[in-house]
């Protein structure tokens, strides 16, 4: 063979063994045409005061591409206006052509229930009953389809705090129990139950809340254990449910000396719930 023939025979082979680098998603593709304003405003969730949409949150999605709103309890008396608020800021996103928006709220159950569709007994109270995985997921899946129904597309639950100190002002009921494992496997079912129904969701509030005394909506309450008891005790539910490919986890309000030493270094969530 001809030194040349020989050479582009080597080429050919060589490139067909050559991997190609995969088309972009569709979804990849849509942000990689919005502006770089618009894809730092993706990376942002708002609030806001009343039941419509203010200018304020219009410009937020129009200008500044604003990637998600957080639903609260004084945006919608009932299932009703929720659906009309939701629909009133999803039209606002596709006339502004930017990414549907996350529209997220806090619907545990219990004593935390931003709206009024089935409200279901507190986590803790599931965890209570005859079959508990059971409850868990038909409450998940129940809640999932009427939020759904109505537009939200992100519910910021289950709490996945282990809630171990009796004083505690904020968790209590809302947790699944004091057993680490116990907490961990309804995590791993309600995340899974989710997922099942097509709706995100958020295991909070990491690193683990169960253990404050002091309301960290008016305070900063201070974890202080060391890294063997946060493994063996507060990040168990969180392993789980990030193995449970959960696709969002929640930070709190809290000092953790055994994760970042820095004086006064809160970890934030969204609202301190």
């Amino acid at each position: 063979m001809k030194r040349r023939a020989f050479l582009g025979a080597a080429g050919a082979a060589l490139a067909s063994c050559v991997t190609p680098a995969p088309e972009p998603s569709a979804v990849e593709k849509f942000v990689q045409a919005l502006s770089p304003e618009h894809r730092a405003g993706q990376t942002m969730a708002i609030a806001f005061h009343g039941t419509h949409v203010t200018s304020a949150v219009e410009e937020m999605i129009r200008v500044r591409g604003v990637g998600g709103i957080i639903l609260r309890a004084e945006n919608a008396l009932g299932r009703g206006d929720l659906g009309r608020i939701c629909a009133d800021l999803q039209q606002i996103a596709v006339e502004a052509k930017v990414p549907r928006l996350f529209l997220a709220l806090d619907q545990e159950g219990g004593s935390v229930a931003r709206v009024a569709p089935t409200v279901f007994p507190s986590q803790m109270a599931l965890a209570a009953t005859p079959d508990p995985a059971g409850s868990v997921r038909r409450a998940a899946a129940i809640t999932a389809d009427e939020l759904l129904e109505v537009g939200v597309n992100w519910n910021l639950a289950p709490v996945a705090d282990v809630n171990n100190e009796p004083l505690n002002p904020i968790i209590g009921n809302r947790s699944y129990g004091s057993d680490p494992q116990r907490v961990a496997s309804l995590v791993d079912t309600a995340v899974r139950a989710y997922a099942t129904a097509k709706m995100l969701c958020c295991a909070k509030h990491f690193p683990g809340h169960g253990a404050a005394t002091i309301d960290s909506h008016v305070g900063l309450p201070l974890i202080d254990v060391d890294r063997t008891r946060l493994d063996r005790v507060e990040l168990v539910p969180f392993r789980q449910a990030i193995a449970a490919a959960v696709p969002a986890i929640m930070l709190a309000h809290l000092l953790v000396p055994a994760l970042d030493p820095t004086p006064s270094l809160p970890r934030r969530c969204h609202d301190g719930s």
